[in-house]
Formats: structure tokens, sequence, C-alpha cells
């Protein structure tokens, strides 16, 4: 056995492995970021008519003083959580922004990297036949 037996993979499987890879990483950062979109909607969707049923109570007058006072209490609290949950979801939406941005930012230098590199302008040579 040669000591100089050791292969590798060409450069463009190299690349090609690497795109499916960080194609799967950027496909499901686009996902989770259009699932965090489509749940800000709905809950900002439900609190818009949660705040016009709870208007619309309030001015009926319908209701007993009792009954009123513990819908508000309701309301108020669905509120708040409405509120941490938006708060928690822009968060979410800022930090699946910023490993989308770091991925594209790291395929790209990584790109440019093996572009540079001095084995790639040799194994390049080597393909053309320049180097004979």
């Amino acid at each position: 056995m040669s000591m100089f037996n050791f292969r590798m993979r060409s450069q463009s499987r190299n690349r090609d492995t690497d795109e499916v890879r960080f194609g799967q990483l950027t496909g499901l950062l686009d996902q989770m970021s259009s699932e965090i979109s489509t749940e800000r909607a709905g809950l900002a969707d439900r609190y818009r008519t949660a705040v016009a049923n709870a208007a619309f109570l309030m001015e009926s007058g319908d209701t007993g003083a009792e009954d009123a006072g513990k819908n508000i209490t309701e309301l108020t609290v669905k509120i708040r959580a409405f509120e941490s949950r938006m708060a928690s979801l822009a968060s979410q939406t800022t930090f699946v922004g910023q490993l989308r941005t770091a991925v594209d930012d790291f395929r790209t230098s990584a790109a440019e990297a093996a572009a540079r590199s001095p084995v790639t302008a040799a194994l390049q040579q080597r393909a053309s036949g320049a180097g004979r």
C-alpha cells in the first residue's frame, strides 16, 4: 500500500454537497420565518376581533356589572398574554433573520475562499493541462 494513496472527492462534488447542505439550512430558516409570520398575523387578527368585541360589550351595557368586570379582567389577561407572545415572536423573527444572514455570509465567504485557494488553482491548472 502506498503512503500516497489518499483520495479526495472532486471540488465540484464538495461544492455540490455544501450547496445541498446549506440549501437545507436556509430552507428550514425560511420555513421558520414563514411560520412565525403566519402566527403573528393570526394572533393580530384574533386580537382585533377581541378588542372589537370588548368595545361592543362595553357600549351595550346589557350585562351586569359583575359580568362586565369579569370579562374585562379576562380580556386584560389575554391582552397581556398577546403582547408577551408578540414580543417573543418579534425576537424570534430577529434571531432567525440573523441566522439567515450569517448562513448567507458564510456561504459567500466559503465560496470565495475556495476560489482563492492555491490548491484550487493548482487543480484547475492541472485539469486544463496548463501545467504540462
